[in-house]
């Protein structure tokens, strides 16, 4: 749940298979996709030992186009309390 609500936000992970900063793209649990220096990343989060969800002041959403967008969007505009 919690990868699944982050898409979208950058993550610090490191753990067996990989150390790095990405954003988070897709969530297929266990399989998360990082977008890590342009290139995509399958990572299986069981095999990570530690993921920290970076705080961005000045956040733009030009990581993401098209339908993607279309989809993050809608998923941020949804209410918190519903």
């Amino acid at each position: 749940v919690h990868w699944q609500r982050n898409v979208g936000r950058l993550v610090t992970v490191s753990g067996s298979s990989l150390n790095a900063t990405g954003r988070i793209v897709s969530f297929a649990d266990p399989v998360a996709t990082l977008l890590v220096k342009g290139q995509e990343r399958a990572v299986d989060v069981r095999d990570l030992a530690r993921a920290v969800i970076e705080v961005e002041f000045n956040r733009n959403g030009s990581w993401y186009a098209g339908a993607e967008a279309k989809a993050f969007d809608r998923e941020i505009a949804k209410p918190v309390c519903a």
